[in-house]
């Protein structure tokens, strides 16, 4: 297990390579440099060797020394989601654990805190990973009593802020998405396990936005346009992960997304407002005609 100081040393090291290549005197400097109040710090060459050799074991990045331009770099494909998000939570609770008082000056989104939600994470996640079926007692919003499930969890997922199991309801031989915040906090195992399955978390979702899979549907290419101000978001944050860019210039910016059109979707669409058009399908724009005409209809 590595301790607190490797894995400072971890995200400097992938940090720094993630900016830019670097020798090996370079990304010591910067390692020194983070460690200066420790008396007596030293790094050595088999001190990063040997850490590099922990973030291949950690998080499956791999850090390969280019002979030829006598640097160090950072296979990028190796960077997924998991250690995006985990190197973006690293940050942000190395600057809560640095500075004090930092209320005053770092403002966090607000937002309702659903700790049951986060509490039930690796209760279901160990579940999850010894494949076995659990008890739950969900609240749907949309009626009165809770009920009681028997599900086969196999993978957690995020969306707007909230989290979900994504499993097999074993009444009705059906995946559905759970949202973890309103599963009573008496998770209950049922001594049952469930054998391997077909299904694949990460390709579930490729034609989805958010956590609604409609099986009944297929995906569908939706082109959308704005202005080349909007777009420079769009580009820094893609509205999906199948987005192409069909048009960029210094007026208008032009993309499309291949995705099943579901509520969530449409949602998202309509929180753009005047800011985007759709051009197509029809049916897309149909749906949020209507929308509009209905929001109109409240005032």
């Amino acid at each position: 297990m590595a301790t607190t100081n490797a894995l400072k040393r971890y995200h400097l090291i992938i940090n720094t390579l993630h900016q830019k290549n670097a020798s090996l005197q370079e990304i010591k400097e910067i390692i020194y440099n983070a460690f200066i109040d420790i008396n007596d710090f030293t790094y050595s060459t088999r001190t990063f060797i040997r850490d590099c050799k922990g973030i291949e074991d950690l998080f499956g990045i791999e850090i390969i020394y280019n002979r030829k331009e006598k640097h160090y770099e950072l296979q990028e494909n190796n960077l997924n989601d998991f250690n995006k998000r985990y190197f973006e939570s690293y940050d942000i609770i190395n600057v809560i654990q640095t500075y004090e008082d930092i209320s005053k000056f770092v403002l966090f989104e607000n937002r309702k805190f659903l700790g049951t939600a986060t509490k039930n994470l690796n209760t279901i996640l160990s579940f999850i990973k010894n494949r076995n079926r659990i008890g739950i007692i969900y609240q749907q919003y949309y009626e009165k009593e809770s009920t009681y499930r028997v599900i086969e969890p196999y993978a957690l997922k995020e969306f707007k802020q909230r989290w979900y199991v994504i499993a097999n309801d074993v009444t009705e031989n059906i995946i559905k998405t759970f949202a973890l915040d309103r599963i009573d906090d008496k998770i209950l195992p049922t001594n049952t396990r469930f054998t391997t399955n077909a299904f694949n978390p990460s390709s579930y979702f490729d034609a989805s936005f958010g956590i609604v899979k409609d099986e009944g549907k297929e995906a569908e290419e939706i082109i959308i346009s704005c202005s080349a101000f909007q777009g420079k978001y769009f580009k820094s944050l893609p509205l999906h992960k199948s987005q192409k860019i069909i048009e960029d210039n210094e007026n208008d910016f032009k993309f499309s997304i291949t995705v099943q059109v579901t509520y969530d979707l449409l949602i998202e669409l309509l929180s753009y407002g005047a800011n985007i058009k759709v051009h197509s399908p029809q049916s897309v724009i149909t749906e949020l005609t209507n929308h509009y005409k209905n929001a109109l209809q409240q005032y």
